[in-house]
């Protein structure tokens, strides 16, 4: 099976065709029970599965909890309102001014001392991408471009700013990856004019209008677009254009190649290092080498990394790698995902982890009620 696909069942898609997202098939200890239940784009309900196979140690029944109501609210000082008037239970992405309040104040002095807060790194890489089949987007322009972006302002933007991250296509929850060996560009101006200038277009001069392609997710991926707008103004004296637009366009206008450049993410939910190499990987004409990368020594250091059994040859292979596409400026990392979560005190037992997965079979509250959580 591919590591950058789910699975499900044949046979649902079978029957579902397109409405299969109505109508989901699995064997959780949730499940959505109604389709009325789906409100898109505010709220799931999702029903306790009454047929579950698993008991907890005493061999009572999982899961605990009745359901679960999950609501995706855009407004962020809702979200913490709502939160605070007790009427969410679990708030999944803590809105940036809240965790600055949380990271500054001492708790003691914090309105959010009562609440329990987690935090810990997520297997998220964002990243600037460039449409390599444009014959405008050189190594050299791309290069103008690395140099031209002050990766702490965009993660400020977003995040409070993290010193330890590394501009790496791993995130930082790979420990005995070899970060430090790797030879990393840094933000500088001169550099950046420089190459612009050998691009052919000195201090921006008759520079072509292109867009930076994304999907409207709340607010991030606006506001990181928009910093890098202002960036390369300020920086190289070009325009950039901001083109936000759902999911379904943004995949489709980039697998296309239709956009110069774009943002995008890679989140896998399966820990394994290799994963975040898949993309430059020449085999993939498409998804999800998106930016059509092609060279034959990442192949070369790629394959060979599948290849080995051995952790320390594995890295070793993967950094060659990795250091080919940054030399290539085959993509620029902006930075790595952070979760801040929120939590009433009152739940118990639940666990998180950096693969964004929830195990709720053992949740329950005192006294149990039905668990709100918000994304």
């Amino acid at each position: 099976t591919s590591p950058i696909a789910d699975m499900f069942q044949r046979e649902a898609y079978e029957l579902y065709r397109n409405t299969i997202r109505l109508h989901p098939v699995g064997t959780g200890p949730f499940c959505l029970k109604e389709t009325s239940d789906l409100n898109e784009n505010l709220s799931v309900f999702l029903s306790r599965h009454n047929q579950y196979h698993e008991n907890d140690e005493f061999n009572n029944p999982l899961p605990y909890l009745d359901g679960i109501e999950i609501s995706f609210l855009k407004e962020k000082d809702l979200i913490v309102k709502k939160f605070l008037n007790h009427e969410l239970d679990y708030i999944h992405r803590i809105p940036k001014k809240e965790i600055s309040i949380i990271l500054k104040d001492s708790l003691r002095k914090s309105i959010y001392h009562d609440y329990v807060i987690q935090q810990l790194p997520e297997l998220t890489t964002h990243y600037l991408g460039f449409n390599l089949s444009k014959k405008l987007l050189s190594d050299t322009l791309r290069k103008a471009f690395q140099y031209a972006i002050n990766t702490k302002l965009v993660m400020e933007a977003v995040l409070p700013y993290d010193s330890l991250q590394k501009r790496s296509l791993v995130p930082n929850y790979f420990s005995n990856y070899p970060f430090d060996s790797l030879n990393l560009p840094v933000f500088n101006i001169d550099s950046a004019q420089k190459y612009l200038t050998k691009a052919g277009y000195p201090n921006g001069e008759k520079f072509p209008k292109i867009s930076i392609s994304l999907y409207t997710d709340g607010e991030r991926n606006s506001i990181i677009a928009n910093n890098l707008k202002k960036q390369f103004k300020e920086n190289l004296n070009i325009i950039i254009e901001v083109n936000p637009m759902p999911l379904g366009q943004h995949l489709e206008t980039v697998l296309n190649k239709e956009t110069h450049l774009f943002l995008g993410e890679w989140t896998y939910q399966n820990p394994k290092i290799e994963n975040f190499f898949y993309s430059f990987y020449s085999n993939y004409r498409t998804f999800p080498n998106l930016t059509h990368y092609k060279n034959g020594r990442y192949d070369f250091y790629f394959k060979q990394a599948l290849n080995t059994k051995s952790e320390k040859k594995k890295n070793f292979y993967l950094l060659k790698a990795e250091q080919n596409v940054i030399d290539n400026t085959g993509v620029i990392v902006l930075w790595h995902d952070k979760s801040f979560r929120l939590l009433q005190p009152k739940i118990r037992n639940f666990s998180t982890n950096s693969l964004q997965l929830h195990n709720l079979c053992n949740v329950y509250f005192q006294p149990p009620q039905t668990l709100k959580e918000v994304f």
